[in-house]
């Protein structure tokens, strides 16, 4: 089964789990790298996000990976990011407004139900 997860919908094991992928090293793809250099993302804003951002969702649309989208505050701007848990790499990053609640956000596309554990 595949789909999207909010992190409000994740158990405290779930979120444990998830946690503890995150610990290592990552690297960036290719697309990362760009996205770098185009909007002024530094490697420790990188790292910073990785260990102190909090999780906004979980997903496995791409086969055979496991995602998380991450956002910590930095500044004025809010940095996000793409990380793929089982290849330990920083898909993709950008910042967003820190009042961007993303209240148009279409609830119904995460239906995913499944323990993420059973993924990880």
């Amino acid at each position: 089964m595949r789909g999207r997860k909010l992190a409000e919908n994740l158990s405290l094991a779930e979120q444990d789990a998830i946690k503890s992928k995150l610990k290592g090293n990552f690297t960036c793809s290719e697309h990362a790298l760009d996205k770098l250099e185009g909007a002024e993302i530094t490697a420790n804003q990188l790292a910073e996000c990785i260990t102190d951002g909090k999780l906004i969702e979980v997903h496995n649309l791409i086969k055979d990976d496991v995602r998380v989208v991450l956002r910590k505050d930095m500044d004025k701007k809010s940095l996000c990011m793409a990380v793929s848990l089982i290849f330990k790499e920083i898909i993709t990053c950008w910042f967003n407004e820190q009042t961007d609640n993303h209240r148009t956000l279409n609830v119904s596309n995460y239906t995913l139900t499944l323990d993420i554990r059973e993924l990880l």
